[in-house]
């Protein structure tokens, strides 16, 4: 699980998409102890692409992350397709909650439903 240091930050907070040739460069990169960096034993990282998967609602339910070990992996359309999917991601995670909650509903409808007929039967 990552930390949310401040490469890690704009993705958390649905600030928008972080894509990097080099994200050993980047400004954000390395200012976090302990490692300040990639801990070791840390696959190596050079190329760096994250996009928030975020609700209709602007709740933030994760991120997509990708990283390789070569610089300038990742180009505007790899950042556009992931982007897609991070939306398409956000609709169906919107969808599963939205048929939870109906299910609860029906749930609760039945059980009032259940006492209300065993009141006017009794």
């Amino acid at each position: 699980m990552p930390r949310n240091t401040a490469v890690f930050a704009p993705t958390f907070a649905g600030e928008g998409v972080i894509r990097s040739d080099d994200i050993r460069t980047d400004p954000r990169y390395g200012h976090s102890a302990p490692h300040y960096g990639m801990p070791p034993g840390h696959l190596p990282v050079v190329s760096y692409l994250a996009v928030p998967v975020t609700s209709v609602s602007g709740e933030v339910l994760g991120g997509l992350f990708f990283a390789h070990d070569e610089p300038g992996k990742f180009t505007a359309d790899t950042e556009n397709l992931v982007s897609a999917i991070a939306a398409q991601t956000a609709v169906a995670m919107d969808n599963a909650r939205l048929h939870k909650a109906a299910q609860q509903e029906i749930e609760q409808r039945r059980r009032a439903e259940g006492q209300r007929n065993f009141f006017f039967t009794n």
